[in-house]
């Protein structure tokens, strides 16, 4: 008989045991409520690209006592699509035009507005500019004179550099210059350009 009670007394305990993880698991403590985000800080606060480059941003998203938090989702989007592209990452990449634009890091109600100023790249192009271009210069240049606009690989005017002009096998050659800016082609919504050409 003695043989005959042990495995009873193993179900028991095994009964006993899986009434007590069931009481247990009834009583874990609730996860804490996620605190509200009420401030979006974006590193860098402003960023500088050129034109068919790209940088990376990062939020720090905080309560209304300041403290970090954590787990919340965040979003990038920009009001310049035809000057930028976003990543849900907060990639931002420089579509080629050069201009300035916005892009909004937000999350939940807080939301933060970056600055981004696109430049033209590095000189790639040199263009002569034709009666159009010279007259439409204040003031007009003289059909005579050659006006020539200096620009990147994606066709936007390059300020500020220097333009060496040789002249071969003419007498009394009057050797004179001016800059003349010229005006960049940008989107139609682009608040402003990169410095014209000066």
């Amino acid at each position: 008989m003695r043989w005959a009670l042990r495995p009873c007394r193993m179900s028991l305990l095994a009964f006993g045991a899986m009434v007590l993880a069931g009481c247990y698991q009834s009583k874990s403590i609730p996860p804490l409520p996620m605190s509200i985000v009420r401030e979006v800080l974006v590193f860098p606060a402003e960023l500088t690209l050129t034109a068919g480059t790209s940088k990376q941003l990062s939020a720090q998203l905080n309560d209304s006592s300041g403290e970090p938090v954590g787990g919340a989702l965040v979003s990038y989007r920009t009001d310049h699509p035809q000057l930028l592209e976003v990543s849900s990452r907060g990639r931002v990449r420089s579509r080629v035009p050069a201009g300035s634009g916005v892009v909004m890091v937000g999350s939940g109600v807080a939301e933060a507005r970056v600055a981004i100023t696109v430049f033209a790249a590095r000189p790639a192009r040199l263009r002569r500019l034709g009666g159009p271009g010279a007259t439409a210069a204040q003031p007009p240049l003289l059909t005579s004179t050659l006006a020539v606009q200096v620009a990147d690989s994606y066709g936007n005017p390059v300020s500020k550099v220097d333009v060496d002009v040789q002249v071969l096998e003419a007498p009394k050659v009057r050797t004179s210059y001016r800059i003349v800016p010229a005006a960049p082609v940008l989107p139609a919504n682009a608040a402003s350009s990169a410095p014209p050409l000066s």
